[in-house]
């Protein structure tokens, strides 16, 4: 802030504060005062605070040069003090502008003076002649109306008076509350005895005739009406005095309130239970209120029990899932029991070693050993007998396994044993671990592990002839030319010619059609990486992207179907490796085409192409050595030295695109390119009002007004300097906050990204 009467001094600071010179929002006045006085006072302050009345035009540290002859200080000081703005004062204020000093001080004046006429009224009724300054006076005003309204003074307004000496009100104050008190004591004596009266007829005690608020019935009953336990001595005294129905009372609420007690306890131990049930069998949140029927349900569960039909139907409409799959496996246990004769076994818990054995017994899995010792321990001798019949089963179908899979010179026949694991995996066609086929070697089991990766490449032919849709050739041999031909498609080679013949010759086209699509995908990916592309969201070989790209990747010209297509699908920004290719093309086309045909206008495209190229400097190059005085057409005069003048300006040599631009308007003058160009080194140079100018011509030429946006969008977009563009874009802010609020995002970005 540029203030026109700051000087140093911590007092007329201030003042200018106080009286409305310096003006601040509201909440910055209180904070920077605050400041400005612990400043003075030789507060160190924070660098925040020091900031801020650097910011706001103070000095950081406190200085005592008070400009006395400043007529504005004279005037402060004196109001200040207590003086009255005379006529001299109020017409150099208002010659100063400072209307609301003027204002402020006035209404300061008419506050003191109905302080001060409200409070001579106060100070007589009070017989007080003493004179305070103007603070005191407002405090010595709320205390005595605070007094004449009977309120209670603070211990701080009651020292005041006695530190100013003020007798009269002190002492008046001091009666009013002694009278406050004294009445205060009567009323609480009036309530404590109408208490009493109503407690006796409460609690039947009304024979009782002491009255007086010494009685010891009195505390007693307040005890009782508060539900607090009388200790033996009452309860005598109340005997003693033959107070038997206030005693009966008493005793009943007792057996009542011990009785909800233990009422309490239960459902406590309830809750507690309810709790440890949940956890047990992981039951996520519920209503912990007891009873409730989940409560009844899990204890029948805790206890082995079954729970009822209707019981299981609604844990199940209440998404209990992990209780349900408990009840569900307890259900299980139980069918299972039944069907293996185990009946008479009474753990029904789903953890239990018996539904372990059981499960086993009806997945048709092996048990060891030891699950048949626990059978027979367990007296489950029918359980047993079925578990021997299963033993011989596996025994007879080892065997069965062993010569289908030449593993019979391995001598133990135990189905128990790891060979009979291995070969279960071998006819379900699973395939075999590496430790598996590292224990078949160790036994000298090689023509079993032969069947097995025979058997595994088997796996593979099947489900690469389901991959490559070549399910209608039958024959599964491994020696197959198709499973060759699979194998090196799937591996990301291409089949040769020979081989696509082959397929072609035993009608397997869909194979053709997918190496070829798998080929052009693959092209399509490395072109897409190339392009720098690779985000685009269509990845399918089919897609325009590709023929379009396959077209730039042959330096072939791009139909303006293509560039259409491109720029709708914003794939054609400047600078990207897509743009640059493609403008590259054209560039060398528009080259060869003058060459060919002696055109002069090729020369003014082939030039703005190899711009748009990031080739400037061979953008000049065709035009280096051009006679110019051959050139009579004085329209492609003016358009070759416009594109020259661009090509300048692109590698920053601007006082040769200005002669370039400035020739153009003199060959052309109508015509808008030139102008435009102006615009636009007007802006590089940081001359803005000068490159509106010239693009206001434009626009007067014909020119669209977004051409010139764009120009400007690139200024700032390629502009090296951060400050240059910060420059840029708040000029562009403050000339046209709608039409440029895209600049708003350059004061953000890193100076390399682009919008």
């Amino acid at each position: 802030m540029n203030n026109r009467y700051q000087t140093p001094g911590l007092s007329f600071d201030v003042l200018k504060l106080k009286y409305k010179v310096i003006k601040l929002r509201n909440n910055l006045t209180g904070i920077l005062t605050s400041i400005l006085k612990r400043r003075d006072a030789g507060t160190s302050l924070t660098s925040m605070e020091m900031t801020m009345l650097t910011k706001q035009g103070f000095s950081e540290i406190e200085t005592h040069d008070y400009p006395s002859s400043n007529p504005l200080y004279q005037i402060l000081t004196k109001v200040e003090s207590g003086g009255e703005l005379n006529q001299v004062d109020i017409d150099w204020l208002t010659k100063e502008r400072l209307f609301e000093t003027i204002a402020f001080i006035r209404t300061e004046q008419e506050q003191k003076t109905q302080i001060k006429n409200q409070l001579d009224i106060l100070k007589k009724q009070y017989k007080i002649s003493t004179y305070l300054d103007y603070n005191c006076d407002i405090l010595l005003l709320q205390i005595l109306k605070n007094i004449q309204n009977l309120r209670t003074l603070s211990d701080s307004e009651v020292n005041w008076l006695k530190t100013k000496n003020l007798v009269q009100p002190l002492e008046i104050y001091q009666k009013q509350e002694l009278q406050k008190l004294a009445r205060q004591q009567e009323i609480e004596e009036r309530k404590k005895a109408t208490e009493f009266s109503q407690l006796k007829l409460k609690y039947k005690a009304t024979k009782h005739e002491d009255s007086s608020l010494s009685s010891p019935l009195y505390p007693i009953l307040i005890k009782m009406d508060r539900g607090k336990q009388l200790i033996a001595s009452e309860i005598e005294w109340l005997k003693n005095n033959r107070l038997f129905y206030s005693l009966e009372i008493y005793q009943k609420r007792e057996s009542e309130r011990i009785a909800r007690e233990q009422e309490a306890e239960k459902k406590r131990k309830a809750e507690k239970h309810f709790y440890e049930l949940k956890v047990k069998y992981r039951v996520n949140s519920w209503d912990s209120s007891i009873p409730n029927r989940l409560y009844l349900i899990l204890c029948k569960i805790d206890k082995g029990e079954l729970p009822i039909n209707s019981d299981i139907t609604w844990l199940k409409s209440q998404d209990f899932s992990n209780l349900t799959a408990h009840v569900e496996k307890m259900q299980h246990l139980t069918e299972l029991k039944i069907k293996y004769k185990a009946a008479q076994h009474q753990d029904t818990s789903p953890s239990s070693h018996l539904y372990k054995i059981l499960k086993q017994l009806e997945t048709s899995k092996r048990l060891n050993t030891q699950d048949g010792e626990w059978l027979k321990k367990q007296q489950l001798l029918e359980t047993f007998a079925i578990f021997q019949e299963r033993e011989a089963v596996h025994r007879d179908e080892l065997s069965q396994f062993k010569d289908k899979y030449k593993a019979s010179k391995h001598q133990d026949s135990s189905g128990s044993n790891k060979l009979y694991k291995i070969l279960q995996k071998l006819e379900s066609k699973q395939k075999l671990i590496q430790v598996d086929i590292d224990w078949l070697k160790k036994h000298g089991l090689t023509d079993t592990i032969a069947i097995a990766e025979e058997l595994q490449e088997q796996k593979h032919f099947v489900a690469l002839k389901s991959k490559y849709q070549a399910t209608q050739y039958e024959d599964l041999s491994l020696s197959s030319p198709l499973y060759q031909i699979l194998k090196k498609l799937d591996s990301g080679k291409q089949p040769s010619n020979a081989e696509v013949n082959w397929l072609s010759k035993h009608s397997l086209n869909q194979v053709i059609e997918i190496a070829k699509e798998r080929e052009s995908q693959k092209h399509f990916t490395s072109l897409r990486a190339k392009y720098n592309v690779s985000d685009y969201k269509d990845k399918s070989p089919y897609s325009n992207l590709y023929l379009i790209l396959q077209k730039l990747d042959r330096q072939e010209r791009l139909e303006a179907t293509d560039v259409a297509w491109l720029t709708e699908n914003e794939l054609l920004y400047p600078n990207e490796k897509i743009t640059i290719e493609y403008h590259k093309i054209e560039a060398i086309f528009y080259e060869q085409e003058f060459y060919r045909t002696k055109n002069g206008w090729n020369l003014p495209s082939a030039s703005s192409h190899w711009r748009k190229a990031d080739e400037s400097q061979t953008a000049l190059k065709l035009t280096d050595n051009l006679d110019w005085d051959m050139v009579k057409d004085k329209k492609l005069k003016s358009a070759l030295l416009t594109t020259r003048g661009g090509a300048y300006r692109d590698i920053q040599q601007l006082n040769k695109a200005e002669k370039c631009a400035k020739g153009a308007i003199e060959y052309q003058p109508e015509s808008h390119h030139p102008y435009t160009l102006m615009g636009a080194i007007c802006y590089e140079r940081g001359q803005y009002l000068e490159g509106d100018s010239w693009f206001n011509e434009a626009i007067k030429r014909g020119a669209n007004p977004r051409d010139m946006d764009s120009e400007i969008k690139r200024v700032v977009r390629n502009a090296k300097n951060e400050n240059k563009r910060r420059e840029v874009v708040e000029y562009l802010l403050k000339k046209d906050p709608s039409r440029y609020a895209w600049a708003k995002a350059y004061l953000k970005k890193p100076q390399n990204q682009s919008l």
